[in-house]
């Protein structure tokens, strides 16, 4: 930094104890080189603890690293099985975890002393020494002061590796959870007690130096977005009129511009009212379970925790340990509670409750790591798009079968144009989904959606009425995703796209797809089989539909196997069991009508329980 001079000079103000005679000039004597400030080496807070299994202190551990505000803490002894995904998730909560589990047994285990120095060594062999900061932490389970570090630590020293001296980290005195450091120092190394585990709580903090370096800390990640909070629909919505054309100019606008139109409309807007700005994002997920109470409690426990730093009296000590035992307690029954009403809420909903468990039972997979560009996905999907249309090009002279000159099909010529209370029940009955290609977001739409529905309404029927699909509606926000964590990803292949389309494209898309399948079910020309894509239908309705026909075919077997004369098991009662209708699966088979009708699935249900008794 250079030294810049800085001219200092007096106004002339007049107060009663002003001197009289001329005004001050500058003075030169009053200049002063400008000082470089001395900056302050960052430091990097980091814990090591035997936590003794994390498999019921998930929640405690992940409170405790957040109240000491730590950057990193490494975990020995953790259990975790590999099986158990949701206790690494509940870590993942507001830290990165990382773990490799062992692929059998129980805890953490020791193996032979020989075996561990010959793995050691080659493992530090491994890190180049080109002057980067090492850390080497653990549990070793290993005396210092017994015969078994004789080769222990003259390893270590061989590598320039440093161990921190601390207090005893065991309850029974000893020194077990050791740190060792090359080219950097320890400041401010602490040992805790707590009431969880045998083991001590060890933390400290490593400075990292001011000048720009590879391992430097990273810059915060700074997010762009809008303000929605502030904005008012009421607001929103004239401003998107008064740039909208009059309705009649809008309407002799093919559906082309007048997509691009409304669009470019939507986007003035929401950019004059709600415009774009940039704030740091948080470091860590919010908690949506911590109240006041919780707040309360965890400033009762940061002053205790500083009241015992200072005395390192046993008194404060266990007044500590009490209040740490109490918090984390209240914050796993919060969280319970939490995560309870909200499963309770989602009962009738179960897209939102297999989201929920999914982010309480799956570990959220980390960022991928990759070098490949948006141009290198475009190239492999449009290559493999290219050859699945090669390989299906229909042959020269199809067989196709000769027409049935009896039969006359239903034509579906035109679609019909819509109203303007159907758009708006077509707008509004949907769940309001956003991309990065819609203008803003889509609730926002749909909430002014009363004043600018004719303009929607007529881009609507434009587009069915001429057959034509507006180009800015073909477009797709396509995201690659790796389809297993365990694939590399710097090959393309082992990527898989995923399109979001905007909103009023998929409107568009139901309005002409409610008509087709109306169409379709009004003349039985769907496949009675199909459960996908039908309204009333999913996979429930697929396996009810196999179950009646392994029902069906049972029970003619059975008829068939039957001598002539002799009465079944079990006959059911003419009467209906219950009140309920009919059954449940819309795949019925054709009955005759001079035969009464078969025994309902869960008749027979019921029949086969009674059989198999």
């Amino acid at each position: 930094m250079r030294s810049l001079p800085i001219p200092v000079c007096s106004l002339p103000f007049r107060t009663r104890f002003q001197r009289r005679g001329p005004p001050r000039q500058r003075n030169p004597s009053n200049l002063r080189d400008l000082q470089p400030a001395t900056s302050q080496n960052a430091t990097l807070a980091g814990g090591l603890w035997n936590c003794q299994s994390a498999t019921r202190k998930a929640d405690f551990i992940s409170a405790y690293a957040s109240h000491l505000s730590l950057q990193f803490l490494a975990l020995t002894e953790t259990w975790i099985s590999p099986d158990n995904s949701s206790t690494p998730t509940a870590l993942s909560s507001s830290f990165s975890f990382s773990h490799t589990p062992r692929p059998s047994g129980r805890g953490g285990g020791t193996g032979p002393l020989g075996n561990f120095l010959e793995e050691l060594d080659i493992l530090l062999s491994s890190f180049p020494e080109n002057g980067a900061p090492l850390i080497l932490l653990g549990d070793f389970n290993i005396h210092l002061e017994a015969s078994q570090s004789a080769a222990f630590l003259p390893l270590l020293h061989s590598f320039d590796l440093s161990l921190q001296h601390s207090p005893p980290t065991h309850k029974a005195g000893n020194l077990l959870d050791l740190v060792f450091l090359r080219n950097t120092t320890c400041t401010g190394l602490n040992v805790t007690p707590l009431h969880t585990s045998d083991h001590h709580f060890v933390s400290f903090s490593l400075p990292l130096p001011s000048h720009p370096h590879p391992f430097s800390p990273p810059s915060p990640t700074v997010s762009v977005r809008r303000n929605l909070c502030a904005l008012s629909p009421s607001s929103l919505a004239p401003c998107v009129t008064a740039s909208l054309p009059p309705l009649d100019v809008f309407s002799a606008l093919p559906s082309d511009s007048a997509s691009d139109t409304l669009l470019s409309s939507l986007s003035t807007a929401i950019d004059t009212l709600c415009p774009l700005v940039s704030r740091p994002t948080r470091p860590s997920p919010p908690c949506p379970w911590l109240t006041d109470v919780l707040r309360s409690s965890r400033t009762a426990l940061r002053a205790a925790e500083r009241n015992w730093k200072k005395s390192r009296m046993p008194t404060d000590l266990s007044a500590y340990q009490s209040l740490l035992n109490s918090f984390s307690s209240a914050v796993a029954t919060a969280k319970a509670t939490y995560y309870h009403s909200k499963i309770h809420k989602s009962i009738a909903n179960p897209r939102q409750l297999f989201s929920i468990f999914s982010s309480l039972l799956s570990k959220p997979s980390p960022p991928t790591q990759t070098s490949l560009t948006a141009e290198d996905f475009a190239a492999f999907f449009e290559a493999k798009v290219t050859l699945i249309r090669s390989s299906l090009d229909p042959p020269d002279s199809p067989p196709f079968p000769p027409p049935i000159p009896s039969m006359t099909l239903p034509t579906f010529s035109t679609f019909s144009p819509l109203s303007l209370p159907d758009v708006s029940q077509l707008l509004l009955s949907h769940r309001p989904t956003t991309c990065a290609l819609d203008p803003l977001p889509s609730t926002l739409l749909q909430l002014i959606s009363p004043e600018i529905i004719p303009f929607i309404a007529h881009l609507i029927n434009s587009s069915l009425t001429s057959g034509t699909f507006p180009s800015s509606f073909k477009r797709a926000h396509i995201t690659p995703i790796l389809k297993k964590p365990t694939l590399d990803p710097c090959l393309t292949q082992n990527y898989r796209p995923v399109s979001l389309l905007p909103f009023l494209s998929k409107t568009l898309e139901r309005a002409a797809s409610n008509q087709l399948s109306s169409f379709l079910s009004k003349h039985n020309l769907q496949d009675p089989q199909q459960s996908g894509f039908r309204p009333g239908h999913s996979t429930e309705t697929a396996l009810l539909s196999v179950t009646e026909s392994l029902h069906a075919a049972h029970a003619a077997s059975s008829e068939r196997l039957q001598p002539q004369g002799s009465q079944s098991e079990y006959q059911p009662p003419s009467a209906p069991i219950s009140p309920k209708p009919a059954p449940i699966s819309p795949h019925q088979p054709q009955t005759n009508p001079h035969q009464p009708p078969s025994a309902p699935i869960w008749h027979r249900a019921h029949i086969y329980s009674l059989q198999d008794q």
